[in-house]
């Protein structure tokens, strides 16, 4: 049986942290389950966050799999809509 994964964005997902948030996205995709992205306290977020966001969901997507965003912050939001990656990021639902 297979349990929920959870990842924790943290406040700033730059290119700064983007090594550590891929090793983390990364060992997720190694295990079962459905994928939930806590977002809600993301202030910051930059393009190389984002584009590694969409492979990860592309990816879980391809492994017949399930990823959801918990409460995904108005900066999260506006930084996606801005580039046009809401649809592709699942986002589109919200807001």
């Amino acid at each position: 049986m297979s349990s929920e994964l959870s990842i924790e964005c943290g406040e700033v997902v730059d290119i700064s942290v983007v090594s550590d948030l891929y090793q983390q996205l990364n060992d997720v995709l190694q295990q079962d389950g459905p994928v939930t992205l806590n977002a809600g306290s993301i202030e910051r977020i930059d393009t190389a966050a984002l584009q590694m966001f969409v492979c990860f969901i592309q990816e879980v997507k391809n492994r017949d799999r399930m990823v959801y965003w918990h409460a995904p912050s108005e900066a999260l939001l506006r930084s996606a809509n801005y580039l046009g990656l809401k649809q592709i990021l699942l986002l589109s639902e919200q807001n």
